[in-house]
């Protein structure tokens, strides 16, 4: 039996990314806003799923 990973293959690269790029940019801008929100997507969990505010979104970072 095989097991198909690609879409967990594709959330970890989409972290990856938004994360390597949300310290790319300036914390004002829009793309901040994007990439934070695609790593926020890409890292929750059932007991964070509902809290997306900029406190979690920051939590969020420094785990990563």
């Amino acid at each position: 039996m095989t097991i198909d990973t690609m879409f967990f293959k594709r959330c970890i690269q989409t972290l990856d990314k938004a994360y390597s790029m949300v310290n790319q940019v300036e914390e004002s801008s829009i793309e901040y806003d994007m990439y934070r929100s695609a790593c926020v997507k890409e890292f929750e969990r059932d007991n964070t799923a509902h809290d997306y505010g900029k406190k979690f979104a920051e939590y969020t970072l420094r785990l990563l």
